[in-house]
């Protein structure tokens, strides 16, 4: 363990001694006039949180040398029923008054309710001058499980039920945040990113404006402790839309400690956190409220995150993501001889809103750790709006090649906006379908390909969108080139090796590719570096030539 919570919990008599060597909660009782319900009161309950802030930021750092994770924030467990205190009355409203007395760490407050959210009942957060920080209601919780944002100093919770079937709520946690710089005074996630990085509106996300979909911010749990990671809604073979969400191992490791069932249940998602357009906005304003909490383990790759494996992480969410996020699962590649010629990641760096890294050369294969070929290697390219690299909070993002494929996972690497070059190691999603184990939990392919249809790619889609089908009839779009980009129709069957070959009449060998088949999407290859003239197309399905084409490039 990390921590021995006992070395930093002191009760209130301990406390007035020890002048704020550690961190003290006891209750105690508060007046506040007035709240927006006009209920009046005197002398409710209260939780003085009081703590030494260097102390906390301590704690963190020490934690933050045992992982990749963007570490953040130090979690306290505090179990507190709403319905075990007495609720003032006003006309027939039942308001139940809480308080979170706290100094200069942002604290973050976690959530659980069961039996049910009752239509009209609602939970406000205030700070002391009675401002409304936040409110929760059944149109906004999307999971028994929820959490707020980080406030500063005290936070007032009320929960106001109309319904003698009131919400059983209690709060659960909360999570000190390390003290932000005196010129911020804010959470340390928005706006903390390098000044490289790329926000996923620019002109170079324009091609991803579907896949970006899938992205999400998570807010991890392990233990004691809080961070950030990035993950994508992956797809399936029976495109049920099941709430599946790829990320990476190390996202749940802090040194011996694996991420546990019950902090799984307080892991949140946070979809379509981004700038609207190519700019930081000024503030984050409501950027942060399509997130839903809670998820369940369905199978890791138990490599210590990358150590002698792929390093990838496999969930499914509490809940199904609602419509109203508008969500895309995304498509994937499984064959490990199809190399990724150029795509992107999209990702959450230091937490802060989704950006987007571009790669314009081949991956290389590498490994992370001590096992050979379990990881592409990418090396990231200067683009109109900068030259976005990877940060901590990134890890877990998957890469996507040209056809917007996931292609594999990020556990971490060498560049930063100081030093854009070097690689990234992303774990293979080749290597994750079945060669970190033979169990279940130890591969994706039982889970992502249910149907057993041993399909080596598929497209991603909207939700509820119908399973594409095997495009069948191979035909070139022109015999006689003239844009750059040879399409090719019914290159074959999900399931088929795709090879791809263009020769010049002399019978030398230009172009040879191994490629997927894609349900209802052409083969688009590059032709503009070959010279003008008369070539040979050859296509080959699982080793057996099947069709020969002849075709004129005329590059202009």
């Amino acid at each position: 363990m990390l921590t021995n919570n006992s070395n930093f919990w002191l009760d209130k008599a301990c406390f007035l001694r020890s002048g704020l060597t550690g961190i003290s909660l006891f209750l105690s009782l508060f007046s506040f006039s007035q709240s927006r319900h006009g209920v009046q009161f005197k002398n409710l309950p209260a939780y003085r949180l009081y703590h030494n802030s260097q102390r906390v930021d301590q704690l963190i750092d020490s934690a933050s040398t045992q992982t990749f994770i963007h570490l953040h924030a130090y979690i306290i467990d505090h179990q507190f029923n709403f319905t075990d205190i007495t609720p003032q009355l006003k006309e027939g409203t039942e308001v139940y008054t809480y308080k979170i007395e706290s100094n200069d760490n942002p604290a973050r407050l976690y959530f659980k309710y069961k039996g049910g959210w009752p239509l009209r009942d609602s939970l406000f957060l205030y700070d002391i001058a009675g401002n409304t920080l936040e409110i929760f209601h059944r149109g906004n919780l999307f999971s028994e499980n929820f959490v707020s944002e980080p406030y500063q100093g005290d936070i007032i919770i009320q929960l106001v039920s109309y319904s003698r079937v009131k919400a059983q709520l209690s709060l659960t946690s909360i999570a000190l945040e390390k003290q932000p710089p005196a010129s911020q005074k804010k959470s340390l996630d928005f706006g903390d990113s390098e000044f490289c990085e790329v926000n996923i509106n620019c002109s170079e996300g324009n091609d991803y404006q579907d896949v970006k979909r899938a992205v999400a911010r998570i807010l991890i749990r392990v233990g004691n402790f809080a961070g950030w990671c990035s993950g994508t809604l992956v797809n399936n073979t029976a495109y049920d839309y099941r709430s599946y969400f790829l990320t990476a191992e190390h996202c749940g490791i802090i040194g011996s400690n694996f991420v546990s069932a019950s902090d799984l249940q307080q892991w949140t998602f946070y979809f379509n956190y981004e700038s609207p357009d190519c700019a930081n906005p000024p503030s984050e304003g409501n950027l942060a409220s399509q997130r839903m909490t809670g998820a369940s383990l369905i199978a890791n790759s138990d490599d210590n995150g990358g150590d002698f494996g792929s390093d990838f992480l496999l969930l499914e969410l509490n809940n199904d993501v609602p419509d109203s996020f508008n969500p895309y699962y995304a498509g994937w590649n499984r064959s490990g001889e199809d190399t990724p010629e150029e795509g992107v990641a999209i990702h959450h760096p230091q937490g802060d809103i989704k950006k987007i890294s571009t790669y314009n050369f081949p991956a290389a294969n590498g490994s992370f750790g001590n096992t050979p070929n379990t990881h592409w290697l990418v090396q990231w390219s200067a683009t109109a709006n900068g030259h976005g690299v990877t940060e901590q909070g990134s890890s877990g993002s998957a890469v996507l090649d040209e056809n917007n494929l996931i292609r594999g996972v990020l556990t971490g690497g060498q560049p930063t906006c100081s030093d854009p070059v070097g690689f990234d190691f992303f774990g293979k999603f080749s290597y994750s379908w079945a060669q970190n184990g033979n169990a279940d939990n130890r591969r994706l392919k039982p889970w992502l390909d249910p149907l057993n249809e041993g399909s080596l790619a598929i497209t991603g889609a909207n939700k509820g969108d119908p399973k594409p089908v095997d495009t069948t009839g191979f035909s070139l779009k022109a015999t006689y080139i003239t844009s750059g980009t040879l399409s090719v129709n019914g290159i074959g069957n999900s399931t088929d090796r795709i090879r791809v070959q263009l020769f010049e009449l002399s019978g030398k060998l230009v172009y040879d590719e191994i490629t997927v088949a894609l349900p209802g999407i052409s083969e688009e290859i590059n032709v503009s570096f070959l010279r003008n003239g008369m070539y040979v197309f050859r296509l080959l399905r699982n080793n057996r030539v099947t069709n020969t084409e002849k075709i004129v490039i005329l590059n202009r």
